[in-house]
């Protein structure tokens, strides 16, 4: 493999040359290399599985870099290890955390305050809360605010729960990609 930073005939040049060579950009570096063989291989159905997650991996960081402010969020990410493709697809692999549910301020009242701490390799996007009774029927569902200063997410009861022994606060934290992760606890 040749890699170039200041070749003014190859410079920008990306693709297959006479069949032989495949010549890319990586950063500042062109590289020349050998083209790559045709895949004819018959995978199991767990090297399927593999190799259907990377492609959606792909096919999430091709549109995660036409968003200007992602891409440059996720090049931030990588820092000078990775590139910001490479960043946003290993945001794809990682899925979010939720680590803790905080509803020592709940109490059943309009206006209970429940904290939800959720992470992320890269950024949460969205946490909701869902509020059941104990036979399973939804008392409220809402979405979560970010507090900036704690870093945790709050949700704000707006229904009475009179009765909430027995109640199950449930959490769903999404990533960018849409990944969710979920966690409940029963009061």
């Amino acid at each position: 493999m040749s890699k170039s930073k200041t070749n003014l005939l190859t410079h920008d040049f990306s693709g297959i040359v006479g069949k032989q060579y495949v010549m890319r950009q990586k950063g500042d570096q062109q590289i020349i290399a050998a083209r790559p063989k045709r895949d004819t291989k018959v995978y199991s159905e767990s090297q399927l599985k593999t190799r259907e997650a990377f492609s959606n991996a792909a096919d999430y960081a091709r549109l995660a870099m036409k968003n200007p402010d992602l891409k440059a969020a996720y090049a931030a990410r990588g820092g000078t290890r990775l590139s910001a493709y490479a960043a946003a697809v290993a945001d794809f692999f990682k899925r979010p955390w939720i680590t803790t549910i905080e509803t020592d301020r709940y109490k059943g009242v309009v206006g209970g305050i429940i904290n939800v701490t959720a992470g992320d390799y890269f950024k949460v996007a969205d946490v909701s809360v869902t509020i059941t009774d104990p036979l399973g029927n939804i008392i409220e569902t809402g979405n979560c605010v970010l507090n900036e200063s704690t870093g945790k997410w709050v949700y704000t009861a707006t229904v009475e729960n009179p009765a909430i022994e027995g109640t199950t606060i449930t959490a769903v934290a999404r990533d960018l990609p849409d990944h969710p992760v979920e966690q409940s606890v029963i009061l």
